[in-house]
Protein backbone atom coordinates (compact mmCIF):
# COMPACT_ATOMS: atom_id res chain seq x y z
CA UNK A 1 0.00 0.00 0.00
CA UNK A 2 1.59 3.77 -0.42
CA UNK A 3 2.87 5.16 2.49
CA UNK A 4 0.04 8.16 2.47
CA UNK A 5 -2.80 5.10 1.97
CA UNK A 6 -0.74 3.81 5.51
CA UNK A 7 -1.00 6.58 7.16
CA UNK A 8 -4.69 7.24 6.39
CA UNK A 9 -5.55 4.25 7.89
CA UNK A 10 -3.13 4.26 10.46
CA UNK A 11 -0.76 1.40 9.83
CA UNK A 12 -3.35 -1.21 10.07
CA UNK A 13 -5.20 -2.53 7.42
CA UNK A 14 -8.88 -3.61 7.31
CA UNK A 15 -9.84 -7.09 7.79
CA UNK A 16 -11.62 -6.73 4.56
CA UNK A 17 -8.41 -6.15 2.39
CA UNK A 18 -6.69 -9.60 2.73
CA UNK A 19 -9.41 -11.33 2.45
CA UNK A 20 -10.16 -9.26 -1.03
CA UNK A 21 -6.15 -10.01 -2.10
CA UNK A 22 -6.54 -13.86 -0.89
CA UNK A 23 -9.26 -14.11 -3.44
CA UNK A 24 -7.73 -11.91 -6.23
CA UNK A 25 -4.52 -14.12 -5.85
CA UNK A 26 -6.01 -16.93 -7.49
CA UNK A 27 -6.33 -14.97 -10.72
CA UNK A 28 -4.12 -12.76 -10.71
CA UNK A 29 -0.05 -13.36 -9.25
CA UNK A 30 1.72 -10.70 -6.64
CA UNK A 31 3.42 -8.58 -9.44
CA UNK A 32 -0.23 -7.88 -11.31
CA UNK A 33 -1.81 -7.04 -7.77
CA UNK A 34 0.89 -4.42 -7.07
CA UNK A 35 0.53 -2.88 -10.46
CA UNK A 36 -3.14 -2.79 -10.05
CA UNK A 37 -2.54 -0.91 -6.23
CA UNK A 38 -0.57 1.57 -8.24
CA UNK A 39 -2.15 1.91 -11.45
CA UNK A 40 -5.56 2.95 -9.22
CA UNK A 41 -3.74 4.95 -6.84
CA UNK A 42 -1.88 7.53 -8.77
CA UNK A 43 -5.03 7.50 -11.74
CA UNK A 44 -7.86 8.38 -9.11
CA UNK A 45 -7.52 7.34 -5.44
CA UNK A 46 -4.83 9.23 -4.21
CA UNK A 47 -7.30 12.76 -4.59
CA UNK A 48 -10.50 10.62 -2.49
CA UNK A 49 -8.79 10.70 0.66
CA UNK A 50 -9.38 14.57 0.32
CA UNK A 51 -12.80 15.06 -1.64
CA UNK A 52 -15.11 15.88 0.27
CA UNK A 53 -19.10 16.02 -0.22
CA UNK A 54 -22.03 19.19 -0.61
CA UNK A 55 -22.05 19.10 3.23
CA UNK A 56 -18.11 19.41 3.75
CA UNK A 57 -17.92 15.38 4.97
CA UNK A 58 -15.14 13.02 3.78
CA UNK A 59 -16.68 11.63 0.71
CA UNK A 60 -14.45 8.17 0.95
CA UNK A 61 -13.80 6.35 4.04
CA UNK A 62 -9.96 4.83 4.30
CA UNK A 63 -10.98 1.62 4.38
CA UNK A 64 -13.56 1.88 1.02
CA UNK A 65 -10.62 3.21 -0.55
CA UNK A 66 -8.09 0.35 0.36
CA UNK A 67 -10.46 -1.88 -0.72
CA UNK A 68 -11.20 -0.01 -4.15
CA UNK A 69 -6.78 -0.52 -4.97
CA UNK A 70 -7.35 -4.38 -4.74
CA UNK A 71 -10.65 -5.67 -5.78
CA UNK A 72 -11.21 -7.00 -8.99
CA UNK A 73 -12.54 -4.86 -11.54
CA UNK A 74 -16.10 -4.55 -13.52
CA UNK A 75 -15.35 -6.47 -16.35
CA UNK A 76 -16.83 -9.99 -16.48
CA UNK A 77 -13.40 -10.51 -19.01
CA UNK A 78 -11.60 -13.32 -17.19
CA UNK A 79 -8.27 -11.43 -18.55
CA UNK A 80 -9.46 -7.81 -18.54
CA UNK A 81 -7.54 -5.46 -15.97
CA UNK A 82 -8.91 -2.38 -15.95
CA UNK A 83 -9.55 -1.78 -19.33
CA UNK A 84 -6.97 -3.93 -20.93
CA UNK A 85 -6.32 -7.42 -22.24
CA UNK A 86 -3.10 -8.82 -19.52
CA UNK A 87 -2.21 -11.53 -22.25
CA UNK A 88 -2.67 -9.44 -25.60
CA UNK A 89 -1.56 -6.38 -24.07
CA UNK A 90 -4.36 -4.75 -25.93
CA UNK A 91 -8.13 -2.54 -24.85
CA UNK A 92 -10.86 -5.17 -23.33
CA UNK A 93 -13.52 -5.16 -26.31
CA UNK A 94 -15.81 -5.95 -23.60
CA UNK A 95 -15.04 -2.73 -22.10
CA UNK A 96 -14.81 -1.05 -25.17
CA UNK A 97 -18.67 -1.46 -26.21
CA UNK A 98 -20.68 1.32 -25.52
CA UNK A 99 -23.49 0.83 -22.86
CA UNK A 100 -26.24 2.19 -24.56
CA UNK A 101 -26.29 2.04 -29.00
CA UNK A 102 -28.71 4.10 -31.54
CA UNK A 103 -29.85 2.53 -34.38
CA UNK A 104 -31.68 4.63 -37.06
CA UNK A 105 -35.72 4.32 -37.04
CA UNK A 106 -36.53 1.38 -40.12
CA UNK A 107 -39.97 3.29 -40.53
CA UNK A 108 -40.26 4.66 -44.68
CA UNK A 109 -39.31 8.03 -45.25
CA UNK A 110 -41.95 10.38 -46.15
CA UNK A 111 -42.55 11.18 -49.51
CA UNK A 112 -41.56 14.92 -50.52
CA UNK A 113 -45.38 16.09 -50.99
CA UNK A 114 -45.34 15.27 -47.39
CA UNK A 115 -42.21 16.55 -46.01
CA UNK A 116 -42.87 20.39 -48.71
CA UNK A 117 -46.98 20.12 -46.48
CA UNK A 118 -45.36 19.84 -43.60
CA UNK A 119 -43.07 22.60 -43.66
CA UNK A 120 -45.56 25.10 -45.36
CA UNK A 121 -47.88 24.25 -41.86
CA UNK A 122 -44.82 24.65 -39.55
CA UNK A 123 -43.69 28.58 -41.31
CA UNK A 124 -47.04 29.24 -41.40
CA UNK A 125 -47.31 28.68 -37.71
CA UNK A 126 -44.74 30.41 -36.82
CA UNK A 127 -45.41 33.42 -38.82
CA UNK A 128 -48.60 33.87 -37.30
CA UNK A 129 -47.67 33.16 -33.37
CA UNK A 130 -48.23 36.57 -31.16
CA UNK A 131 -44.59 35.84 -30.24
CA UNK A 132 -43.69 37.10 -33.48
CA UNK A 133 -46.57 39.53 -34.44
CA UNK A 134 -45.69 41.43 -31.52
CA UNK A 135 -49.67 40.55 -30.08
CA UNK A 136 -47.87 39.85 -26.77
CA UNK A 137 -46.09 42.79 -26.29
CA UNK A 138 -46.25 44.43 -22.72
CA UNK A 139 -48.59 41.45 -21.62
CA UNK A 140 -47.91 38.19 -20.02
CA UNK A 141 -48.39 35.18 -22.05
CA UNK A 142 -52.13 34.37 -21.99
CA UNK A 143 -53.49 37.50 -20.63
CA UNK A 144 -56.03 39.20 -22.87
CA UNK A 145 -54.22 42.55 -24.88
CA UNK A 146 -54.88 46.01 -23.70
CA UNK A 147 -55.56 48.67 -26.13
CA UNK A 148 -53.57 51.94 -25.96
CA UNK A 149 -56.21 53.57 -23.74
CA UNK A 150 -56.51 51.28 -21.40
CA UNK A 151 -52.45 51.47 -21.63
CA UNK A 152 -52.30 55.06 -20.95
CA UNK A 153 -54.97 54.55 -17.95
CA UNK A 154 -53.11 52.65 -16.27
CA UNK A 155 -50.36 54.58 -16.71
CA UNK A 156 -52.10 57.60 -15.58
CA UNK A 157 -53.19 56.09 -12.28
CA UNK A 158 -49.91 54.71 -11.33
CA UNK A 159 -48.35 57.79 -11.53
CA UNK A 160 -50.66 59.26 -9.60
CA UNK A 161 -50.53 56.57 -6.59
CA UNK A 162 -47.09 57.29 -6.80
CA UNK A 163 -47.77 60.98 -6.62
CA UNK A 164 -49.98 61.04 -3.88
CA UNK A 165 -47.31 58.75 -1.71
CA UNK A 166 -44.53 61.78 -2.34
CA UNK A 167 -47.11 63.90 -1.01
CA UNK A 168 -48.41 61.84 2.12
CA UNK A 169 -46.22 62.74 5.01
CA UNK A 170 -46.90 59.67 6.48
CA UNK A 171 -45.16 57.80 3.93
CA UNK A 172 -41.95 56.33 4.85
CA UNK A 173 -38.68 58.37 3.67
CA UNK A 174 -35.07 56.90 3.14
CA UNK A 175 -32.24 59.09 4.35
CA UNK A 176 -29.01 58.69 3.63
CA UNK A 177 -26.32 58.12 5.90
CA UNK A 178 -24.53 61.46 7.32
CA UNK A 179 -21.99 62.53 4.53
CA UNK A 180 -17.97 61.00 4.99
CA UNK A 181 -15.23 63.60 6.53
CA UNK A 182 -12.93 64.91 3.82
CA UNK A 183 -9.38 63.06 3.91
CA UNK A 184 -7.24 65.27 6.12
CA UNK A 185 -3.22 64.69 5.89
CA UNK A 186 -3.21 62.86 8.90
CA UNK A 187 -5.34 60.00 6.42
CA UNK A 188 -3.13 59.90 3.83
CA UNK A 189 1.12 60.25 2.75
CA UNK A 190 0.46 61.69 0.05
CA UNK A 191 -1.55 64.10 1.34
CA UNK A 192 0.36 64.92 4.54
CA UNK A 193 3.48 65.44 1.47
CA UNK A 194 1.14 67.44 -0.38
CA UNK A 195 0.28 69.79 2.72
CA UNK A 196 3.73 70.09 3.58
CA UNK A 197 4.72 71.28 0.31
CA UNK A 198 2.18 73.80 -0.04
CA UNK A 199 3.10 75.31 3.38
CA UNK A 200 6.57 75.73 1.74
CA UNK A 201 4.91 77.26 -0.78
CA UNK A 202 2.86 79.93 0.69
CA UNK A 203 6.13 80.55 3.04
CA UNK A 204 7.05 84.42 1.89
CA UNK A 205 10.40 83.93 2.72
CA UNK A 206 10.77 81.11 0.68
CA UNK A 207 8.78 82.73 -2.52
CA UNK A 208 10.73 85.41 -2.47
CA UNK A 209 14.02 83.49 -2.80
CA UNK A 210 11.88 81.92 -5.80
CA UNK A 211 11.06 85.04 -7.27
CA UNK A 212 14.71 86.21 -7.13
CA UNK A 213 16.09 82.96 -8.16
CA UNK A 214 13.70 83.21 -11.63
CA UNK A 215 15.08 86.33 -12.00
CA UNK A 216 18.50 85.99 -11.78
CA UNK A 217 17.57 82.77 -14.64
CA UNK A 218 15.81 84.79 -16.84
CA UNK A 219 18.65 87.49 -16.79
CA UNK A 220 21.68 85.16 -17.76
CA UNK A 221 19.59 83.93 -20.44
CA UNK A 222 19.16 87.24 -21.83
CA UNK A 223 23.41 87.73 -22.00
CA UNK A 224 23.75 84.77 -23.08
CA UNK A 225 21.77 85.37 -25.87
Amino acid sequence: MPDAMMQALGHRLPRSVPETIRDQLAHRSPQQLYERIERRWYSRWSHALTEKDAEGRRRWHPDEVAVCLVRAGWCQAAGCEDGRLLDADCSCPACSQPEHRFTPGQGRPASPQVASRAAADMRRALLSSPLRTGALTGTRIGSPRRTSAEQRASMDAALERVRAQNADPATPRLRGGDPLPEPGPEDSVILEARAARQAVDDDPVYRAARQRARAERAGRVGRER
